[in-house]
């Protein structure tokens, strides 16, 4: 009896095996194999010449005398989810079986995008662990928020808010709605986004986002590509929006303002004409022109927190790193003309 471990560094686990066991195994020669699971596995299947075969069985660290060939349980624990597959030679299952890992089982896996779908009447948060169970009041179901390197699903009831910041994930599949919270800033960090159906939904038309959200993709060279359906490329660092998605920012009354007061090597706050307080957070980027022939000494700094707006209409921009070039914000008046 030997336990191997079958490891999925990156990209789809299996959909389907095939074991083909030899006929020099022995009635009391057995193989566990731990398959953990680097994309959620809804249902696994044996099939022996197109048959299903029942081999569900309770979880066992030895095999009983009546677990055969094809005998194989699901372990979720807090940490890892993981498929145990029993090889030995007992069972009258012949020497060849195909073990399948189904990623959605159901009628709700191919719905009819036309079809309407009776969507939850409450919200999910992303942040809270009982979010992400099925019956979120279901206590046995341990599954948590998600963590680096997992794989999210938002199934088509779900009602999901986002807030803050997740961690880097793998693959993010939503089929539900999904919400960016509009008062805070946002991050959904991931290899790849595919909005096959449902919503995605940054604001709204009624309640713009006020701070920030922001959607970060990875992967590099060596990363695997995804593939959305057969007929389209592959891709890597994909944003798929296959259904609808919108995003609503504060509109975008200003986006160039002057400044109001000299500014010098070294400084790290300006004064520029009044802004709107929400128009621009902590956080944002923005760009100084130069007041010189020179082009090259324009400036990008972020700003280190909010801007602010006095009474008497001037708006402070306070901000990291530090002013390499002086800018020139006074009006001059030469000769005849005036240098604003």
């Amino acid at each position: 009896g030997q336990n191997y471990k079958i490891h999925w560094k990156q990209g789809v686990d299996f959909t389907s095996i095939n074991f083909a066991r030899s006929y020099l195994w022995e009635d009391d020669d057995w193989a566990l194999l731990k398959f953990n699971h680097t994309e959620t596995r809804e249902k696994f299947q044996v099939v022996q010449n197109g048959v299903n075969i029942d081999g569900t069985v309770e979880k066992f660290e030895v095999p009983k005398s009546t677990d055969s060939f094809g005998s194989f349980f699901l372990d979720r624990t807090e940490n890892e989810e993981a498929t145990y597959f029993l090889v030995n030679g007992k069972g009258d299952a012949g020497n060849s079986l195909q073990f399948k890992g189904h990623q959605c089982w159901g009628d709700h896996c191919n719905p009819d995008p036309n079809d309407d779908v009776e969507m939850e009447d409450f919200l999910r948060y992303w942040d809270k662990d009982e979010s992400w169970r099925i019956d979120p009041e279901d206590t046995t179901d341990l599954s948590k928020v998600p963590k680096d390197g997992d794989s999210v699903w938002i199934r088509p009831t779900w009602r999901m808010m986002l807030k803050g910041k997740t961690a880097k994930l793998k693959t993010v599949i939503i089929e539900g709605h999904l919400t960016f919270s509009a008062d805070e800033r946002t991050e959904l960090h991931a290899n790849t986004v595919s909005l096959e159906r449902g919503k995605m939904q940054v604001g709204s038309s009624e309640h713009y986002v006020r701070a920030s959200a922001l959607i970060k993709l990875y992967g590099d060279f060596e990363t695997k590509h995804y593939v959305f359906n057969p007929a389209v490329p592959s891709c890597n660092k994909c944003l798929i929006l296959a259904s609808e998605a919108t995003f609503h920012g504060i509109p975008n009354e200003k986006t160039m303002v002057k400044l109001v007061q000299n500014a010098a090597v070294g400084d790290k706050e300006i004064k520029v004409q009044s802004l709107l307080n929400s128009f621009w957070k902590k956080d944002d980027w923005i760009a100084i022109s130069p007041s010189s022939p020179a082009e090259a000494e324009y400036e990008r700094v972020q700003l280190s927190e909010d801007a602010t707006t006095s009474d008497e209409g001037v708006t402070t921009l306070k901000f990291e790193p530090a002013l390499k070039y002086a800018h020139i914000g006074e009006t001059h008046t030469i000769g005849s003309y005036t240098v604003d």
